[in-house]
């Protein structure tokens, strides 16, 4: 979100309203709060402002809601400028670890997480737990554990929806992980005692199917 009168000239074209942050502060759970205090739809996407999803984002994750149960679906991030030289393949090759086998296996043990962007919930779950943390830089991950406290489920689908652009130069990659990326490598207090806490149910559920 942001208060530049190019982005909100942009925003009027397609008769989209534009809701820049009412105070200072970078943290991103307060970026979605502004939106669903102006809305009342039961389902609510959330897409990073470089992601433009495909006319079938919602058809395909609206249909992945098979049980009341599920709180969010989440979809891979996917840059379109992977081919656009080795740093934004590099970054590619992480997104494509993480959302290929990895995000496969956690939504197969029920343990996937919103990963802040191409991701739809449900209102419901979100007023359940009261809609996103604003005291925590890893708000999506905290989101998810207290969802999953609270016995909502999950759900990942694993086909691209939405294309993004990865950061192309060194020194965008490294204001890209200053912003995003890098904060969740950084020690965050908020989120330590729900992350331990999930560290052990996930360790639980294993044994009790491997065992």
């Amino acid at each position: 979100m942001t208060r530049q009168p190019e982005m909100e000239a942009m925003a009027r074209r397609p008769r989209c309203p534009l809701h820049p942050p009412a105070g200072p502060g970078r943290r991103q759970g307060r970026q979605p709060q502004l939106g669903l205090a102006r809305t009342d739809a039961p389902f609510v996407a959330v897409l990073d402002c470089d992601h433009v999803p495909s006319p079938r984002f919602l058809e395909v994750t609206l249909a992945a809601f098979d049980e009341p149960s599920v709180a969010f679906v989440q979809t891979p991030q996917y840059y379109a400028n992977a081919d656009r030289g080795g740093v934004a393949a590099a970054a590619w090759a992480q997104q494509s670890l993480f959302f290929g086998s990895i995000a496969v296996a956690r939504d197969a043990m029920g343990a996937m997480f919103c990963c802040g962007t191409n991701v739809v919930f449900r209102r419901a779950a979100l007023e359940a737990v009261g809609y996103f943390p604003t005291h925590s830089l890893t708000e999506d991950f905290e989101l998810s554990i207290a969802l999953h406290e609270s016995g909502w489920q999950s759900r990942y689908v694993p086909e691209a929806l939405a294309a993004g652009l990865a950061p192309r130069t060194w020194p965008a990659t490294s204001a890209s992980s200053s912003a995003g990326r890098g904060v969740a490598c950084r020690p965050c207090p908020a989120s330590s005692p729900p992350a331990c806490r999930a560290a052990c149910a996930s360790t639980i559920c294993c044994r009790r199917r491997t065992g």
